[in-house]
């Protein structure tokens, strides 16, 4: 088992996952908690992206490239990437949410950070996450550069029957993963 490619490829899956996510949920997204939760999965989708890169380009083993990751900050996780992921990801991505944190997926933090110091909800509101053009810009971008990482780095889905599964296999594997968390 390549570690480092099966993590690449979790990663990869629930980026696509949350952008799957954002398009069933945007058409009911009426009210700022949930437009906020809209860029939280595109901001989600992006950081799982990112991670998928860093493990697909890693030489490190696998406990050291899990250690690089453990954050939300994208800045950090776009320093990490090789020099030609960099220059596709300035190409495909033109939007910077680097100024929007996770935390905005609580309802309270959205409510702050989406209204100006007079609590009135203004353009940082109406030019994001009000925007449905903004947000599916976005969206755009990530699922634009997510096939690239995809078409460079090809998920190996295979289906197998219950009764070719290597039990002892599955253990190693279980285990090595649960050693990145040191628990």
């Amino acid at each position: 088992m390549n570690t480092n490619k099966k993590l690449g490829e979790y990663f990869l899956s629930d980026c696509k996952d949350y952008l799957n996510r954002y398009n069933v949920l945007k058409v009911n997204s009426t009210y700022l908690g949930n437009r906020s939760k809209l860029l939280v999965d595109l901001m989600f989708a992006f950081e799982c992206l990112l991670k998928a890169i860093i493990f697909f380009e890693s030489s490190l083993s696998e406990k050291e490239t899990y250690s690089k990751i453990i954050t939300h900050d994208l800045k950090k996780l776009y320093s990490k990437l090789s020099e030609q992921s960099k220059d596709k990801y300035d190409s495909c991505i033109n939007i910077d949410i680097n100024e929007f944190q996770v935390k905005i997926r609580y309802q309270l933090e959205s409510e702050i950070d989406f209204r100006n110091k007079q609590g009135i909800l203004d353009s940082k509101y109406y030019d994001t996450i009000a925007n449905p053009i903004w947000l599916d810009k976005i969206y755009n971008e990530i699922k634009y550069f997510s096939n690239y990482v995809e078409k460079v780095n090809p998920i190996d889905l295979k289906q197998i029957k219950i009764s070719d599964i290597d039990i002892e296999t599955e253990i190693t594997e279980f285990k090595t993963l649960k050693s990145l968390r040191g628990k």
